[in-house]
């Protein structure tokens, strides 16, 4: 896994391991980084610590898979992770507000992840409820940090989608 990764100049945040016992029942445990790494004894140090945390020492295994999960690019420039309210009355309910710790998460890592400030972190207000301004301030934004021509960032969806359902981020099946 770490000669892939190096391989491809990426690095991972999160390493997941999945364990198959002889009846096919899974068990996934995953474990977040300190630090991005493709160095092969963190990795597998890491996945040591799930695996005994997580089965008997001598149980018979079917199948062991070690995932490395939220790679990032080895020498990023530049991470955009905007800060996006979202306070549209949906009509189904008298609180139309979105949670503050998820619209405003990008300002909790900036604040929380020293790692960070090794890179540009850009995390930009962006009012997805602001219709009327909304193309406008993406293509100042883009322009602004990317170097992006407006035209260019205009002949991307006239109006931001609705947000949908989270999607889990957990393994499922557990033992």
């Amino acid at each position: 896994m770490a000669v892939r990764l190096r391989g491809h100049g990426l690095k991972c945040t999160t390493l997941q391991v999945t364990i198959r016992d002889p009846n096919f029942k899974d068990i996934c445990r995953q474990k977040r980084l300190s630090a991005p790494t493709y160095v092969a004894r963190e990795l597998t140090e890491t996945a040591m610590e799930l695996i005994r945390a997580a089965w008997r020492e001598n149980a018979p295994v079917r199948a062991l898979t070690l995932t490395a999960q939220a790679l990032v690019e080895e020498g990023v420039d530049a991470i955009w992770y905007p800060c996006m309210s979202y306070n549209n009355d949906e009509g189904i309910g008298d609180n139309h507000y979105n949670c503050p710790v998820v619209a405003y998460y990008p300002e909790l890592l900036a604040a929380n992840v020293p790692l960070l400030k090794q890179t540009k972190f850009l995390n930009p207000y962006v009012g997805l409820w602001r219709h009327k301004d909304f193309e406008k301030r993406i293509a100042q934004l883009m322009e602004e940090h990317f170097s992006i021509p407006r035209r260019e960032t205009a002949a991307g969806p006239r109006r931001p989608t609705r947000p949908t359902t989270p999607m889990s981020t957990t393994c499922g099946r557990s033992a």
